[in-house]
């Protein structure tokens, strides 16, 4: 439901995929990232999607796109951002 996952979102999770289930409905899937994660390149809004209207929140996804943050003056839409890279990804490397 909409109001679960702007809650999980404003906390932290972020939407990294969706999926549908057995029971046919399509649910998305979260993640919760341990480090600092820098957002940037492409970055697009999407209002919470109409019941069954899933076909942007896909596309922006399947490019590779996560929704890390709630917007919106009702805080009705999802702000979809390319991942760079995680704090802990370039200390991996450096050391």
């Amino acid at each position: 439901n909409t109001a679960s996952l702007r809650n999980l979102v404003r906390a932290g999770l972020r939407v990294m995929g969706l999926k549908l289930l057995l029971d046919g409905h399509p649910r998305f899937l979260l993640r919760k990232e341990f480090g600092h994660c820098v957002q940037g390149g492409k970055v697009r809004t999407l209002s919470f999607p109409a019941s069954g209207n899933l076909d942007e929140h896909k596309s922006l996804l399947m490019e590779g796109l996560e929704a890390v943050e709630v917007a919106g003056e009702k805080e009705d839409e999802l702000v979809y951002a390319e991942r760079l890279r995680r704090d802990f990804d370039v200390e991996a490397k450096t050391a």
